[in-house]
């Protein structure tokens, strides 16, 4: 029987400024329910690049 793996994941925290419109894109998002969170945004714009 297999078991399944745990994996850890190490998180640094890095500080942004954006400006106050991409803010508010990125809050717009989050408000909407399309993304549960302001990382959850970050980490799909990043996909993208």
């Amino acid at each position: 029987m297999a078991t399944g793996a745990s994996r850890t994941v190490e998180l640094k925290i890095v500080h942004i400024s954006l400006k106050p419109d991409r803010n508010q894109f990125i809050e717009a998002q989050v408000k909407s329910g399309k993304y549960s969170s302001v990382d959850e945004v970050i980490a799909a714009a990043l996909e993208l690049l």
